[in-house]
């Protein structure tokens, strides 16, 4: 269940009651952060929401919320709400050369603005504080463990919450992200150049422990590549379809 703070918009609120169970609490009351919910792998979780604007008029002030938060879960994070742009927002050529002027006279200014549910973007404010100071700002929290999210408006930061929460719900084991893509680093103990050889092989999918088995049985990699099927298969753990796969991985026919 997502716990959503008692002061947190109604219509953000009801966004998530769509989805998931979701209650409301007196978190912010409570040293937590405006949304907490635990997940499937028993961490706690807690989302600090901010509109763009809110953020850049008291950058101190959210610093403290987060700094008071921080201790009350396992994980933090930040919801950032709305643009941030280092310059005006306008859909009106004309307006290039006073945009120009206007960031001459004013340098270390940010623009925020909100976007509605149509993509309307409206109330630009303009903030003295300058995009560098965000950036280090942001960088300085995300290496104390506060990792930042950016949504365009309630709808936006609904489906994030949802996305996540129901994500979290989930085995640990179950997620493969990013699996298919990176392999675990290989941590070979051994020196043996023999072994080496055998792992590095291309599209033998040879690990240490097979490979460390091969050599105790043959005791040289061109030994290994001299023996037939049914002589791989009789050391453990190499099975005939991954004596093949060595075989023709080496040029051999089988």
């Amino acid at each position: 269940m997502i716990l959503a703070d008692i002061y947190e918009p109604e219509e953000l609120v009801k966004l998530l009651e769509q989805s998931v169970p979701t209650t409301r609490m007196p978190l912010n009351q409570t040293k937590r952060s405006d949304y907490y919910f635990g997940g499937e792998d028993g961490k706690s979780r807690q989302f600090s929401r901010k509109q763009a604007g809110e953020l850049l008029g008291n950058l101190n002030e959210a610093e403290s919320q987060l700094r008071d938060y921080y201790n009350q879960a396992d994980e933090n994070y930040q919801i950032i709400e709305g643009i941030i742009s280092p310059v005006p927002i306008t859909k009106r050529p004309r307006n290039i050369e006073a945009i120009s002027i206007r960031r001459q006279a004013h340098p270390s200014q940010l623009f925020a603005y909100k976007i509605a549910d149509n993509g309307y973007i409206f109330n630009e404010h303009a903030y003295n504080i300058s995009s560098s100071m965000l950036y280090a700002w942001l960088f300085r929290l995300e290496e104390a463990g506060v990792h930042t999210f950016y949504t365009v408006n309630l709808v936006d930061t609904a489906r994030l919450l949802v996305a996540i929460y129901k994500n979290c719900q989930k085995p640990p084991d179950s997620h493969d992200t990013l699996n298919r893509y990176i392999k675990p680093r290989i941590v070979v103990d051994t020196q043996d150049p023999h072994i080496f050889t055998l792992m590095g092989i291309a599209g033998a999918d040879l690990g240490e422990v097979r490979a460390s088995a091969l050599i105790k049985r043959f005791g040289t990699a061109f030994s290994v590549f001299m023996a037939t099927v049914d002589e791989l298969r009789d050391v453990e753990g190499m099975g005939k379809k991954t004596a093949e796969k060595l075989l023709t991985a080496i040029g051999r026919e089988v």
